[in-house]
């Protein structure tokens, strides 16, 4: 579904005393590029690594005295992390002379250097001979018309460089090295050659010989162990997908067939007849469908229907979706699931329903078609309406060779497809996915992934990943994969924030599926009682408590008080869906963590919620209820939450920033690292605004105990979380609302009387920490 097309679907939530004393303590100073308040944090709050590895000695000869230097030690330069993808991807450069076919032959000699390497020989490899580093520095140094050189400077995407501080390689790889598949496996040992770059993504992809023939899909079909390389026609042949579709529903019926029929109610567009119809009135028990996942544009291109769903389609369709008509029909399909015109926008009731169901929708469908190319609708698909551009290629003595093109995961995390918040789950859950990139259509399903740029034998049952877009367990399969899935999602953007919730409900789903099941409130992680490991009894309290631990934990070099996060009124504060990357936010964005949840081995062991903890849900029509004691009237509530209302043991904190923006902590007397943290933390009240600062004076903060580990008979724990709220947007008589957590190391909450306690182990000097049992409501 895309992004822009819906009505404000109906959100399931809408968020709507200073003492003065003697400043203590240290202040910090303001980072540069950031607004006076914001100081680095002690790196002992965040710390990071980068790993750098070096790159090998450069061999200018090809010799076979210098097998030594063989060794598969180089690192994996064109591999990237999910947070440089989008940043980092590359367009790829045309060649120097225009041309995209380069032949060395009598008309096109190499030039002296390219001469002396005997590419040729090189590019027939064989596993008993050496392989090399042959550096390409001189490619880039002139303007040569050396074939060779302008072939290898396209494939490093840069300018000429007549310095020659920049050195590429060109380097033999086996498949096993580098796709993912086992040395054992009977494609392990294919060739293919590689270009290293300065961007570590290869704009041009591997270098693969073309086994010429007639027949453009026996790479496929033939049972011969090799992978080839294929040259793309400016527009697609539905030969080929269908080929991978037809394999894969053959083969894969226990995992890529459909887990059930159509949803109730779904209407289709019928391709051939050109209508809009009823699944319900097709007369038939099951019928296959394709989705359309696409980035819609601006409300210009496409203006949502005016009333009632159109029961036939307009003449003039924008091309996209003509497009994607087209396809369906050429691939054998008649039914089209497409939300322009088949998802209910002004039946309230059912448009929640099959809101609710979104995930089924795509998963339920026999394909689904991503548009991850263009701006929106206007915009035709890649390799339908619209050509490709010519694939780079060279042909030499010893025979012809094509580029795989850019990696499908670069080019799709650098598409806008990728930022927007509503096709994550559509690309995640569904089952088979056709892509369309501005290069080349490829192909993934449960099992496997096919490139239009090379061909292996399907038969051999290959995990070769040359780039895989979607993880192959889709949405996950434990509980343990719920952060990384709320990683993978809070960076799209939304033109309606509201929406953000029911853009993740098909996910959400999916936990609420697994077993044990993971419930949510709001998107926070109800983990199931078995995974609480340690605990002899697990409430719903305790469920609740660890959720609401939830927290960014900085990864980059950045200043962390240049806070990365801000939250917006759409949602309660107290849950991640109202929280937003800062968008000039220096580094790559925090990391979605929970209080306590492991990665690795148990989910959770001996977690439970802090002593004398309470918590009830208040709603937008004045009601509350016990979180503990009224499940049953929580489940059937309709009316928005307004606010969480926590009973816990709270200590008061209080700030003060002075007229040069330094933020002090008065009066009490922590340990490192908690002021620092603190003053990041009082960046976050605003609200709607990433850019605004508290103003200068006294600010009142307030930490309330949620959770521990260890907790034990004496109220001491090895790890305890806190959360800390602050007044929206610094005013005095403001709401409370959620800024963030502090994890507190080894200590003791040591109960005093039924309303106090002091806490060990957070000021310094082995003083204690008085805290009281209060009731707030947090907004």
């Amino acid at each position: 579904m895309s992004q822009n097309d819906r009505s404000v679907a109906a959100a399931a939530a809408t968020a709507t005393a200073t003492t003065t004393t003697t400043t203590t303590t240290t202040t910090t100073k303001p980072a540069a590029r950031v607004p006076n308040g914001m100081k680095k944090f002690s790196s002992r709050l965040f710390a990071f690594t980068r790993l750098t590895r070096g790159r090998p000695d450069t061999i200018s000869d090809w010799d076979a005295s210098s097998s030594a230097s063989t060794r598969e030690s180089s690192p994996d330069l064109h591999q990237l992390t999910s947070r440089r993808r989008r940043r980092e991807g590359e367009r790829k450069r045309p060649t120097r002379n225009g041309q995209t076919r380069l032949v060395v032959d009598q008309d096109h000699p190499p030039c002296p250097i390219c001469a002396t390497i005997d590419f040729p020989r090189l590019l027939n490899w064989r596993p008993s001979q050496p392989r090399p580093w042959i550096p390409l520095a001189h490619a880039l140094a002139e303007e040569s018309p050396c074939p060779y050189c302008i072939f290898f400077q396209a494939m490093v995407g840069a300018e000429p460089d007549p310095t020659r501080k920049f050195t590429p390689y060109l380097r033999t790889r086996q498949a096993f090295e580098r796709l993912a598949v086992g040395e054992k496996h009977e494609l392990g040992g294919a060739v293919l050659f590689e270009v290293t770059t300065k961007s570590k993504a290869l704009p041009w992809g591997y270098i693969v010989r073309i086994v010429e023939g007639t027949d453009d899909l026996a790479g496929y079909r033939e049972a011969t162990p090799a992978i080839r390389g294929r040259l793309i026609p400016p527009l697609l042949d539905s030969a080929l997908p269908r080929t991978w579709i037809d394999f894969c529903t053959a083969n894969h019926t226990e995992t890529c067939a459909s887990p059930g029929p159509p949803i109730r109610g779904l209407k289709l567009v019928d391709c051939l007849e050109r209508e809009v119809v009823f699944m319900d009135d097709l007369n038939v028990e099951t019928i296959e469908y394709v989705t359309l996942s696409y980035v819609r544009g601006s409300a210009d291109e496409l203006p949502p229907p005016d009333g009632a769903l159109p029961t036939t389609l307009p003449e003039d369709l924008p091309p996209l979706l003509a497009d994607a008509i087209s396809v369906t029909q050429s691939l054998g399909f008649r039914y089209l699931w497409v939300d322009q015109y088949c998802f209910p926008q002004y039946n309230a009731t059912e448009r929640q329903r099959q809101l609710d169901r979104m995930g089924d929708i795509y998963n339920r469908s026999a394909l689904t078609l991503i548009v991850a190319a263009g701006e929106g609708v206007s915009d035709g698909i890649p390799g339908v309406s619209v050509p490709r551009e010519e694939q780079l290629s060279l042909q030499v003595e010893g025979g012809h060779f094509t580029t795989s093109l850019t990696r499908p995961d670069v080019e799709v995390n650098s598409s806008k497809w990728a930022s927007r918040g509503w096709t994550y789950q559509e690309g995640l859950l569904s089952r088979r996915r056709l892509v369309f990139t501005p290069s080349q259509t490829y192909f993934q399903c449960q099992h496997l992934h096919c490139h239009e740029t090379i061909s292996y034998p399907l038969a051999t049952k290959p995990a070769i990943n040359l780039g895989r877009v979607f993880p192959l367990t889709g949405a996950g399969t434990t509980a343990k994969d719920f952060k990384s899935q709320v990683n993978g999602f809070m960076s799209r953007e939304f033109t309606y924030l509201e929406d953000r919730l029911d853009a993740f409900r098909g996910i959400l789903d999916v936990f609420a599926h697994m077993d044990p099941a993971m419930d949510n409130l709001l998107g926070l992680p109800l983990y199931h009682p078995q995974e609480f490991k340690g605990a002899s009894s697990v409430s719903p309290t305790d469920r609740l408590a660890v959720g609401l631990g939830w927290k960014h934990e900085h990864v980059g070099e950045a200043d962390v008080l240049a806070h990365s996060m801000y939250a917006q009124d759409k949602f309660p504060s107290w849950t991640w869906l109202a929280w937003r990357s800062r968008p000039d936010y220096p580094d790559y964005g925090p990391s979605f963590n929970i209080f306590e949840v492991a990665d690795d081995g148990p989910l959770m062991k001996n977690v439970t919620a802090a002593p004398a903890i309470e918590f009830s849900l208040g709603y937008s029509d004045h009601s509350v209820f016990s979180w503990e004691k009224d499940g049953d009237s929580i489940s059937s509530k309709t009316s928005s939450v307004k606010f969480l209302r926590i009973k816990s043991h709270c200590f008061d904190i209080r700030l003060n920033k002075d007229a040069k923006g330094d933020i002090s902590l008065c009066d009490l007397d922590l340990r490192d690292p908690y002021p620092a943290a603190l003053a990041s933390l009082l960046l976050r009240a605003t609200h709607n605004d990433p850019d605004a600062e508290p103003p200068s004076g006294d600010h009142h903060l307030v930490g309330i105990f949620l959770a521990g580990r260890d907790w034990k008979r004496d109220e001491s724990y090895e790890s305890a979380s806190v959360l800390i709220c602050g007044r929206r947007n610094w005013a005095a008589d403001g709401e409370l609302v959620r800024l963030g957590t502090l994890e507190l190391g080894h200590g003791g909450l040591l109960g005093v009387d039924d309303q106090s306690a002091v806490v060990k182990g957070v000021l310094n000097d082995e003083k204690r920490l008085d805290v009281q049992i209060r009731t707030l409501d947090i907004y």
